[in-house]
């Protein structure tokens, strides 16, 4: 709390900030160092990059813009100051430092060897661009930061790992905290589109980047009992029009949800079908059989694997998420 008091100080003081990012933490460290350039520049602060834009991340630029590194030439006498995203220790990029120039040391790595004159470096968050996010926030005092290209950059961070290739080690549970923040930042207007043409970009084709646009968006309607230790969302008709897709680009998210990087063991998922007659779907996927069984039981669904679907003639969502939770009640 006392860093943050002191970064906002620092912010508040100064006119002239260079940001830079790690080049090895390509994906996270660049949505985060975009984020924290927005919010420099709504303040009316000189904020420019010490290195190029990656093209790959071009689309978090607002209109296309191009934002190049420029001379460290300050318009004061006050001191340079850098925010340096990711980076463990200073040696990678020295070359971009100028003397006398004030170092705001940021990242999450246990490595960090606190070089800076002010150090960000908390562990817990486990990417850059939940901790610039929980950085902003605090900075974030009835001054509107959140605008569509700052959460659209962050929500880009802290979907990097929403590859459609399974990943190549096991990674921990995502926080409760992480999908609600998730969901804040698409409450903010973030571009789902474009971030999901840009993971999915000619893996497959259109079917992919709608897969991932309705991923994101049911992960900000989860909700989690940690006492069931069970995830549900309830999905109106507005989410599939709104990143036109439809329950057929379900399993993708599916896949996401029961990949273990959650934190919850069972999940559900229920929508109305309007056809005639209205009619409520419903897909519930757990590990442990037995409720499997009874799920299939009470609602005449039909099970693959360690899933079930099913249908209902009930359409409250509420109704049927309430008698869910209640058959996970039982012994």
């Amino acid at each position: 709390m006392e860093e943050l008091k002191k970064l906002k100080k620092i912010i508040d003081k100064y006119q002239d900030f260079s940001i830079i990012f790690s080049e090895e933490r390509l994906n996270d460290s660049v949505p985060a160092a975009l984020a924290f350039f927005y919010i420099l520049k709504q303040i009316n602060k000189n904020a420019k990059f010490a290195q190029n834009i990656p093209d790959s991340v071009a689309f978090l630029l607002p209109n296309h813009q191009a934002i190049r590194p420029t001379a460290a030439e300050t318009t004061t006498s006050d001191p340079l100051v850098y925010l340096i995203i990711g980076e463990a220790s200073p040696e990678p990029i020295n070359r971009y430092l100028v003397p006398n120039s004030y170092l705001v040391n940021i990242d999450n790595q246990i490595s960090n060897n606190q070089y800076g004159n002010l150090n960000l470096t908390e562990e817990r968050p486990p990417s850059l661009s939940e901790l610039t996010l929980d950085i902003i926030s605090f900075l974030d005092e009835n001054e509107n930061l959140f605008t569509t290209a700052v959460a659209s950059a962050l929500l880009s961070g802290l979907l990097s790992d929403f590859s459609l290739a399974p990943p190549a080690s096991p990674k921990q549970p995502l926080a409760t905290s992480t999908i609600q923040k998730i969901g804040f930042l698409i409450d903010q207007g973030a571009d789902l589109k474009a971030i999901a043409h840009q993971v999915c970009q000619s893996e497959a084709g259109p079917l992919e980047e709608r897969a991932l646009g309705l991923c994101a968006k049911v992960l900000s309607k989860i909700n989690i009992s940690e006492r069931r230790s069970a995830g549900w969302a309830l999905l109106e008709k507005e989410i599939f029009e709104a990143t036109n897709s439809s329950p057929k680009d379900l399993p993708f998210t599916l896949k996401k949800l029961a990949s273990g990087m959650f934190p919850f063991q069972s999940f559900f998922l229920l929508w109305e079908q309007h056809n005639s007659p209205i009619e409520t779907q419903g897909i519930f996927y757990s590990p442990v059989a037995q409720q499997l069984d009874r799920i299939t039981a009470n609602f005449n669904g039909w099970q693959k694997g360690q899933g079930v679907l099913f249908k209902t003639t009930e359409t409250n969502l509420l109704n049927i998420k309430n008698k869910i939770l209640e058959i996970l009640e039982l012994p």
